[in-house]
């Protein structure tokens, strides 16, 4: 009794050796380059990320360098619309005999 007792200790000692050895085990190739297609997948979503960011910011640049154009134009346009004016009320004050103010 005392030699079979011992002999199921001895079993469960080495199950569990052997089991404790799978758990500490090295990853074999195949988990090796699945944990690798894992890291390099959220790499790859990483750079499209930057790239759509890169692309969203060049055409930001690009439309706000065309409004800027345009508020140039309309602020060109708006000063010679002022320079006109005060030179139509110069001609008209000095027909009337006015003084410009």
């Amino acid at each position: 009794m005392i030699y079979k007792n011992t002999f199921l200790i001895a079993i469960f000692v080495v199950s569990l050796a052997s089991l404790s050895s799978c758990a500490n085990k090295e990853p074999s190739f195949g988990e090796q380059l699945k944990s690798q297609g894992d890291v390099y997948k959220g790499y790859g979503k990483q750079w499209e990320a930057g790239q759509n960011s890169i692309t969203k910011g060049q055409r930001l640049i690009k439309e706000g360098k065309a409004e800027m154009k345009a508020a140039e134009n309309k602020i060109e346009r708006g000063e010679n619309l002022v320079e006109k004016g005060k030179r139509e009320v110069y001609e008209v004050e000095e027909k009337l005999g006015k003084p410009s103010q």
